[in-house]
């Protein structure tokens, strides 16, 4: 009797824990077999073959017509179990499981329908459902049949589908669920989409999911999600036949999941499925993003305009959308709702129009709660979407309306948005307020968006009229400005107009009917929101003010209010608001435009204006209130031409004390209104001042004091030069100007109203406010580049008539410091300063960088240590301060009447390099403090504890400082210097001593420079140093050209000395055209130098020797600079070569000689400038850089080597001798490239010998593995290779004993010279030999060779762990070239050899068994140790020695047996090196078992096979040549005959070992041919080996592209072993896998045997398609009887064009739909018989008139091109005229562009057969030329092609007339593209 099965544990199975009361209803009877269960200890294989064997009584059991409901049972549950555990523990099994199941559906399925019906306990309908899943779980081919099978529409699976028992584990509607998903598990494409055809059957799973197990939800949603959702073979339109409006409701509806209901439920039981409530809930909601939103996978549809167009794309989401009725409730339903709105925006106004929510402005929690759900939504919608970037491309109109779509919602209209602004409840107020700023942000991002894309050309309107049809469109949707001004006025208790009185009463009333209508209301207040504080709606009030100020502008013209009283209404808010509230009030008046803002109104009811408020909060008011401030003062115009000014005014003021602040701030501002009511007094008094200083001037340069007040005032020259100041403090980007520009003035004109109101003031008013004036003037002159119009300013109110501000002590310490910028006789008399008081002053304060600077210039000392610490000290931005204020200082050093100057201007220029060098070691520690953080990731801390500055700031920190040094008055009087207009302006007291001045002031400009360069970019320097640059190179070529003066004073010499050093740090910056005209200059100034000079003309010329030299390098090295000016075509004149080895030879400068080197590097054709004097000269007296030029020399001319020849005859030994090291690259030069010449009768030879060989050999010998080569090594073995391959035989065999010696005798290591030494040693031998054979000295010599090769490497195995990987591949490499030399001559081995032999193996195969050269040497030795014996007569010695060596079988056991030999021989990776080291080891292994066939030994077979892969790759051909000698020896039987290869081989042959012979089974021939891949069969068929051999002979010159390709001799066995009679054959899937087509191509080969093998396949094939059923047999038995009806001789060849198209033919056969179809069929049955001659439909189909006439072409042109193989096929194709006609088609209209790509495709195969590419090139040229004028009028995209072809034509084209070539042509004609 058949046991019981076990019952199964995973979920397919029923748990029978407890059976219910149903049992009860069963048969009472025992089944038909005894019921016992197998122990737990039993194997599961054991217990499946038990099962197994009694299969046949269960399929008896339900074969009768009355078996009991417990028998279906209990079989069912059996056969269940069978197919769940067969594949895991018995996959031999398999195949009988396959048949059973077809039984079971095809016989046995009626049992199934009679255990499904409704009446039967739920344990049988159960057992029935988990046996449909088994079968459909258990592959995707039974899937296949139960679904066609099964009725999935029977009507009783609706019913089981709504049984559910939740006190079950598992029920019913489980079961019916698990089956519905296993069709969609089993992941085959074909049964997803014919189950979702079956929509019915799938929907009566979705209802009432809410009251399903938590089990059953998982897999429905997992499954559907991963199977149906994210299959991309699914189609969007397919899903949505299944997950339509319905569906996704019922999905939904688990967003309120409880779990199953039933009042017997467990308590334990409920509270379980509570805890499991969110899981429910989260799933649900990925499931439903996942189908909703995913654009990928999701059913939702792009609609580019939005909804605009009137049509709904995605209709579902939208009903599903308004199905979900508490999204505002809900925060998972809400946040799909805003997933699906931002992935569909489409549907954002038609879902807000038509949902259920309220959004009319209502204290109720409904609408709070519909408001944040409308909020929630914008935030989710994307500001810039693709459909508004699609639109940017269209007209204007159409733009804004995609931008509106997103921007503001239609719900939301302009009167809604009012009403609920105005709403009397605050917290509606508050919300559409986050909404509106909401609206408003978006609104910006569309137009910055707008504002960066760029517009198409095609556009008629510019993106300005986009912009602003936006904003218009902005403004109409949102409420006017005047509705939030009246919010704020309410929330600020102040009213907009008059005293308000009115307003309130009507406030008050409006209140109280407000507070009527709700109380009519009945609305908790405990539902309502909290109402929102004050301070938060006005941050959110004045946030929108200025959002209204970015986005729209011109809606502030709508309303009066003035907002310039914001913050007098601020302050005199009764209740105390949030900084954050002021700051954002500022912020918004800050963005009003200029002339909006009344800052200087007076405002009723306050004491004065707002400017005046913003004044006298100045010391305590934050940086925001300062800008608005300085807002206000700007736009009255006064500063317009001193911004600056501002800064100073307002930072003195915020210094003073609150208690004097209030006296200096009235007084202050009265100036401001003064000046503003009147500005031009003051401005006269300003340019009365300009005036008198320019007077000034013109009357010390009449005079000619220029010592006197050149550099304090400005003259014409330094006016013309002097730098205008706007905004900032200096203009980064000025150029001389040769006009007068207009100077600005040096200050506003409101300190001459100040000095005026000033002079008014009288007691403590006049003290207080001299304090402040007093420092405000001292900055303004200390801003002044010449400050004498400010202090003469200042004079003029200082000596007004009843002025009395003198006797102020402050004001008298500024006259004192303006008196340095006046003449003497206004302030010398008049002046009476009280020193004693003025020092306790200066001593009571605390001395800053200002005053240090002050009182050096003030009291003519030097600064002193003390001084540079405080100046030192000073931040960056008080650094360019403190440098203009010190460069103003220099200046003013040149009037001054001490006798210190120059110690003090000296101070000052080491002052200024101090700040230079100090502010580039701060800007190295933030590089080193940046990499510090970016390598150490820890940011937080660095950034703490460093000063770390960006690196963007430092660069414009170091440009703003080099704009001021550079552009100063004082440098550019060095530029004028430079020019030699003007000599620098000193002092007067330097005049006897010019220098002293110079070198100062020269000095401090080439430093500045110098650290500019290394701060700055070049490009970012360059528009600074321009001037500089042109004045620089005009005075540097004006010195050069300019001839000597026979006395030249001291000066004159300095500054050239200067003048070279600007020269050599910025002639990097020049022009090419500049370098090349002063390069031009130095050489012929150099050339004409006279060798008898002075010392000082002899200094001059190597100095400008060194500049030329420094140009050279420039022109060399930098072709192309950073700044653009140099081209690479700007190189060094060609005629200037000659010359400067002139001058080379003339000064013997290195530099020069360098220079010559990189010009001969660049250029080959200017040898002949060097003539045989300089190199003469050059190798009398070497050195390494002219050895190197002269290398170069002999290298490109023939001549110069012939000089060397000379003079190396003409030299003496012991010269020679003495200089062979510095020689060394030149005589390895001249032996490389004078090779061809040379000989060993050669007298250069000997020469060479005599001087260098004994040197090179102790050099060589001296060598070890530890020698660290130096540079010269490399020329050494040069050297010597050439010495070597020109040396007799004697010095060859004395070298070789040499080097074997020291092997002998030291016990060493080869060093990597040594051994290619001995390799070329042993070449040479064999040359000199010829054809001699070998004496036996010689043959003595090479085995001492061979010994010692072997020992060497033999040591550096051993330590192959301690040296490098190289070392070993060059000594492995070497040997193997030994062995290869010595092959030839080998006779026999000796003891030492066999001895070191052996060592070598057991070492190499040890350490080095992976390494590919390793084995191709072994491979190489094995060869020449086991080889046949030749032996002389009489010579016994080489049999005792072969007794002696290691047996072969024995070293091929020992490389089989190696741990490493199946990881390496099994390995399929694409990693080249291992695939290498694989192909190696097979080709040893090939290699020993053709020398010894007892290598061959059965058990080795299985893994050979398994090793094996059918291509033609050069290890898988050796492979199959290792099986065929296997064979050969009897190693193998007919049983091992190869049906599988590779892993399958493996598995099977494990699978035999463990099952044995009894229980395996044959494989299919369905299985076999599935191991072959189609596309790589097709790909084999069309590139056939036409000249491979059958009879397998190894090839190792196969090419790589035929690596990846099947061998035919493999295939063809196993096609004849498949096809045979007494087989069963599948025909169609013969054609299907490709296995015909290689058949076919098979007859077009050259060799007899395989075209036979072929016919031989073709005729079993043809045998088995007489029997044959499927659809198509018929018409492919007819073509197959075409072809054999072709056949006229035996073994016959057949074109391959021809056999490609049977191939495909067939294959057409069995799809009738196709479009070939009836033209193929029509074709055969015309004749019963294929034309061998021609090509099949040719003409047919290239002259087609069907409408289908392209697709017909382009299939032709694909046959030809894969019939196209050899030069056979070209003439083929010429007889039927295929070439000429598809030129000619080309050229028509007809042609479309994949016709002609696969006509190019076609011809450049031709052009690749080299045989006939010369006869096809003269047959194509005439019509290929009018093919590329047709193209040229194309989309030219076929130009590579063509290019392609003409080039491969170009090499043998002797047809065109005019002797163009190929390239002129294409330029020609498809230079245009």
């Amino acid at each position: 009797m058949l046991e019981a099965p076990i019952l199964m544990e995973t979920s397919l199975s029923p748990n029978h824990a407890g059976k219910n009361s149903e049992e009860n209803d069963l048969d009472g009877e025992e089944p038909s077999w005894e019921e016992h269960h197998v122990p737990e200890e039993v194997d599961m294989m054991e217990r499946c073959l038990k099962l197994v064997q009694k299969w046949p009584q269960i399929l008896e059991l339900l074969c009768q017509e009355e078996t009991s409901l417990k028998d279906i049972r209990v079989s069912f549950e059996t056969l269940t179990e069978i197919l769940q555990y067969i594949p895991e523990s018995l996959p031999e099994a398999i195949p009988t499981v396959l048949d059973v199941i077809q039984k079971i559906l095809n016989v046995y399925i009626g049992q199934v329908y009679r255990a499904l019906q409704g009446g039967n306990p739920s344990t049988v309908i159960m057992a029935a459902l988990n046996l449909l899943i088994a079968m459909v779980a258990h592959s995707q081919s039974t899937a296949r049949e139960v679904l066609t099978s099964f009725n999935l529409q029977h009507g009783v699976l609706r019913t089981l589908v709504n049984r559910r028992n939740p006190k079950e584990q598992e029920d019913i509607r489980g079961c019916c669920i698990r089956f519905a998903m296993a069709f969609f598990i089993s992941a085959d494409n074909k049964v997803i989409k014919q189950v979702l055809t079956n929509k019915d059957f799938l929907k009566s799973f979705f209802r009432k999911l809410e009251l399903d197990r938590v089990s059953n939800i998982q897999l429905l949603l997992i499954t559907l999600s991963q199977y149906v959702v994210c299959n991309p073979t699914v189609s969007k339109t397919e899903k949505i036949h299944l997950l339509n409006d319905y569906t996704l409701l019922q999905f939904a509806a688990l967003y309120r999941w409880q779990g199953p209901t039933g009042a017997e439920l467990d308590t334990e039981v409920q509270s379980s499925e509570a805890l499991q409530f969110p899981e429910v809930r989260q799933l649900c909601h990925q499931f439903l993003m996942k189908v909703t939103c995913d654009l990928k996978h999701g059913i939702n549809f792009y609609d580019g305009t939005l909804g605009l167009s009137g049509k709904n794309c995605n209709p579902i989401l939208l009903k599903f959308l308004l199905s979900l009725h508490r999204a505002n409730e809900d925060m998972l339903i809400q946040d799909l709702v805003v997933n699906i709105l931002r992935t569909c925006p489409d549907l954002l106004n038609p879902y807000l129009t038509s949902c259920k929510y309220s959004f009319q402005p209502m204290p109720l929690p409904s609408w709070f709660a519909n408001i944040n759900l409308l909020e929630k939504i914008l935030s989710g919608q994307v500001v810039i979407s693709t459909a508004l970037q699609q639109a940017n491309m269209l007209c204007t109109s159409y733009t804004v309306l995609i931008a509106m779509v997103n921007t503001v919602p239609t719900v939301l209209t302009p009167v809604l948005l009012s009403q609920a602004v105005k709403h009397s409840n605050l917290s509606v107020s508050y919300h559409i307020l986050q909404v509106i700023r909401l609206i408003l942000t978006r609104g910006q991002g569309v137009i910055q968006w707008l504002r960066e894309s760029k517009m198409s050309a095609e556009t008629v309107e510019p993106i300005q009229s986009v912009i602003t049809q936006y904003q218009q469109a902005l403004m109409k949707a949102l409420p006017e400005v005047d509705t939030y001004i009246g919010l704020l006025n309410k929330l600020l208790d102040h009213p907009v107009d008059g005293d308000g009185s009115d307003n309130n009463v009507k406030k008050q009333d409006s209140e109280e009917a407000l507070s009527g209508k709700e109380a009519k209301q009945s609305v908790a207040a405990s539902d309502l929101p909290q109402l929102p504080k004050r301070d938060n709606v006005l941050l959110l009030l004045f946030d929108i003010l200025s959002a209204y100020q970015q986005t729209i502008p011109s809606s502030f013209a709508q309303t009066s209010y003035d907002f310039s009283h914001l913050p007098h209404i601020l302050k005199h808010t009764e209740a105390t608001l949030q900084p954050d509230i002021e700051e954002r009030a500022i912020k918004m008046l800050l963005g009003f435009p200029e002339g909006k803002l009344r800052g200087f109104k007076e405002v009723k009811g306050e004491s004065g204006s707002t400017v005046m408020l913003l004044l006298k909060q100045l010391t305590s008011t934050p940086a925001l209130k300062v800008k608005l401030l300085n807002k206000f003062i700007k736009e009255t115009g006064l500063f317009d031409q001193a911004e600056w000014e501002i800064t100073l005014w307002l930072d003195k003021l915020a210094t003073l004390e609150q208690n004097e602040s209030a006296h200096i701030v009235g007084i202050f501002y009265k100036s401001l209104t003064q000046v503003i009511r009147n500005p031009h007094p003051f401005n006269d008094k300003v340019i009365e001042a300009m005036n008198w200083a320019h007077t000034l001037v013109q009357k010390d340069t009449t005079d000619k004091s220029v010592s006197h007040h050149l550099s304090a005032q400005p003259n014409v020259l330094i006016q013309a030069m002097s730098c205008t100041f706007d905004d900032k403090w200096f203009v980064k980007d000025e150029h001389l100007s040769e006009e007068l520009p207009v100077k600005p003035q040096p200050c506003s004109a409101v300190l001459p109203s100040a000095l005026e109101v000033f002079t008014q003031l009288k007691g403590q008013d006049q003290r207080l406010f001299s304090q402040y004036i007093s420092q405000v003037i001292l900055s303004i002159i200390d801003w002044q580049e010449s400050p004498e119009s400010v202090c003469y300013l200042l004079h003029q109110y200082t000596e007004a008539e009843g002025s009395n501000i003198k006797a102020q002590v402050c004001w008298q310490q500024v006259l004192q410091y303006c008196s340095l910028w006046l003449p003497s006789q206004h302030y010398l008399d008049d002046l009476h300063v009280d020193q004693c008081s003025s020092d306790e002053t200066s001593e009571d304060k605390s001395k800053d960088w200002r005053s240090c600077l002050r009182d050096s210039i003030v009291q003519g000392a030097e600064l002193g240590p003390g001084d540079f610490k405080i100046l030192l000290q000073c931040d960056k931005p008080e650094v360019l301060l403190m440098t203009r204020q010190l460069l103003m200082y220099v200046n003013t050093l040149q009037e001054k009447q001490t006798k210190n100057v120059s110690a003090i201007s000296r101070s000052y220029f080491n002052l200024l390099q101090d700040i230079l060098k100090n502010a580039q070691s701060h800007t190295k520690q933030n590089q080193q403090a940046m990499q510090t953080i970016e390598d150490t990731s820890a940011v937080t801390s660095t950034l703490n504890s460093i000063p770390v500055y960006a690196e963007s700031q430092d660069e414009e920190w170091w440009i703003d400082m080099a704009c001021l040094v550079l552009q100063h008055t004082l440098f550019k009087a060095c530029l004028v210097h430079l020019t030699g207009a003007y000599p620098i302006p000193l002092p007067r007291q330097l005049k006897s001593d010019k220098q002293v001045w110079s070198t100062t002031l020269m000095d401090s400009f080439l430093k500045c420079i110098q650290v500019f360069k290394q701060q700055l970019p070049t490009q970012k320097l360059e528009p600074l140093l321009k001037p500089f640059i042109e004045a620089s190179f005009h005075s540097f070529l004006h010195l050069v050209t300019t001839k000597k003066k026979k006395t030249e004073k001291k000066s004159s010499q300095a500054s050239k000395g200067y003048t070279v050093e600007l020269f050599k740090k910025i002639c990097l910056y020049g022009e090419a055209t500049e370098i090349n005209e002063i390069i031009g200059a130095l050489i012929q100034t150099l050339e004409s130098k006279d060798v008898s000079m002075t010392s000082t003309d002899d200094e001059w010329h190597v100095c400008l020797l060194d500049v030329l030299c420094q140009l050279l390098l420039i022109i060399e090295c930098n072709p192309s600079m950073s700044s653009g000016s140099l081209k690479e075509d700007d190189m060094i004149p060609t005629y200037c070569v000659a010359t400067l080895v002139k001058i080379a030879q003339k000064f013997g400068n290195g530099k020069l000689d360098k220079v010559l080197l990189k010009i001969l590097n660049e250029d080959s054709k200017l040898t002949a400038a060097f003539t045989s004097s300089l190199v003469s000269t050059w190798l009398d007296e070497p050195s390494q850089l002219t050895s190197e030029v002269v290398s170069l020399l002999l290298k490109y001319s023939k001549k110069h080597r012939h000089w060397f020849e000379e003079w190396f005859a003409q030299s003496s030994r012991q010269q020679l001798l003495l200089t062979k090291d510095v020689l060394l690259p030149v005589v390895v030069s001249y032996c490389t490239h004078s090779c061809n010449s040379l000989n060993a009768e050669s007298p250069m030879i000997s020469m060479l010998h005599s001087v260098y060989w004994r040197w090179l050999q102790d050099w060589l010998l001296i060598l070890n593995m530890q020698h660290e080569l130096e540079p010269s090594d490399q020329s050494k073995m040069d050297l010597l290779t050439h010495l070597l391959m020109h040396s007799s035989k004697d010095v060859t065999n004395n070298l070789l004993r040499t080097l074997t010696t020291k092997i002998q005798e030291h016990q060493v290591t080869y060093h990597r010279f040594q051994l290619q030494v001995l390799q070329l040693s042993v070449e040479r031998l064999v040359c000199l030999r010829g054809s001699e054979s070998c004496t036996k000295k010689e043959q003595g010599i090479l085995q001492e060779v061979m010994v010692a090769c072997l020992q060497s490497l033999v040591r550096i195995i051993k330590g192959s762990q301690s040296q490098p990987s190289s070392q070993l591949d060059l000594h492995l490499e070497s040997t193997a070239a030994v062995v290869e030399y010595i092959k030839k001559d080998w006779l026999s081995g000796t003891p030492a050899l066999n001895q070191v032999w052996k060592s070598f193996v057991r070492n190499g195969l040890k350490h080095c068994y992976q390494s590919n050269k390793m084995i191709q040497l072994l491979s190489s030795l094995v060869e020449l140790m086991y080889q046949p014996r030749k032996c002389a007569p009489n010579d016994e010695i080489p049999l005792k020695q072969a007794s002696t060596i290691l047996p072969l079988p024995l070293l091929y056991q020992i490389v089989l047996s190696h741990s490493k030999f199946l990881p390496t021989l099994l390995e399929d990776s694409t990693d080249a090196e291992i695939a290498t080291t694989k192909e190696s080891l097979v080709l040893l292994m090939l290699t020993m078992v053709r020398l010894e066939p007892l290598c061959c030994h059965k058990a080795h077979y299985p893994v050979l096979i398994g090793a094996y892969d059918p291509t033609l790759s050069t290890a898988n051909a050796a492979l199959l040549m290792i099986l065929r000698q296997y064979e050969m020896n009897q190693a193998s039987s007919f049983e091992d005959r190869p049906t599988s290869w590779g892993q399958v081989a493996i598995s099977k042959h494990q699978s035999q070992k463990a099952l044995g012979k009894s229980l395996w089974q044959q494989s299919t021939m369905k299985e076999i041919l599935q191991q072959l891949e189609p596309d790589t069969l097709q790909d084999s068929s069309t590139h056939f080996p036409l000249h491979r051999k059958l009879q397998i002979a190894y090839d190792s010159c196969t090419p790589d592209i035929w690596s990846h390709r099947y061998d035919p001799c493999f295939l063809f066995p196993l096609f004849s072993h498949l096809l045979a009679p007494e087989c069963l054959v599948d025909c169609q899937q013969f054609i299907e896998s490709r296995a015909l087509a290689l058949t076919l191509a098979g007859l077009s080969s050259y060799d007899s045997d395989m075209r036979q093998a072929a016919y031989h396949i073709m005729t079993f094939y043809l045998g088995h398609l007489e029997g044959a059923r499927f659809r198509g047999r018929r018409e492919v038995y007819y073509l197959m009887h075409c072809l054999k009806n072709s056949i006229t001789e035996p073994n016959m060849r057949v074109p391959c064009v021809l056999g490609v198209f049977v191939a495909r033919a067939a294959l057409l056969m069995l799809t009738p739909e196709h479009f070939l179809y009836p033209v193929i069929l029509q074709y055969l049955l015309i004749k019963p018989q294929l034309q061998i001659t021609s090509v099949p439909l040719f003409s047919r189909l290239v002259y087609s008139s069907s409408f289908k006439h392209g697709e017909e072409c382009s299939w032709m042109v694909s046959l030809l091109t894969d019939g196209l193989q050899d030069s056979v096929d070209v003439t083929f194709y010429q007889r039927n005229s295929v070439f000429t006609t598809l030129m000619a088609f080309y050229q028509s209209k007809l042609a479309t562009k994949q016709i002609k790509d696969g006509i190019l495709q076609l011809l450049d195969r031709a052009l690749d057969i080299q045989d006939s590419r010369h006869g096809l090139t003269k047959l194509l040229m005439p019509s290929v030329l009018p093919m590329i004028t047709n193209t040229r009028s194309e989309s030219q995209q076929s130009h590579p092609s063509i290019v392609n072809l003409l080039k491969k034509m170009n090499p043998v084209n002797t047809t065109l007339q005019d002797s163009q070539s190929i390239s002129s042509i294409i330029k020609f004609k498809l230079g245009s593209s």
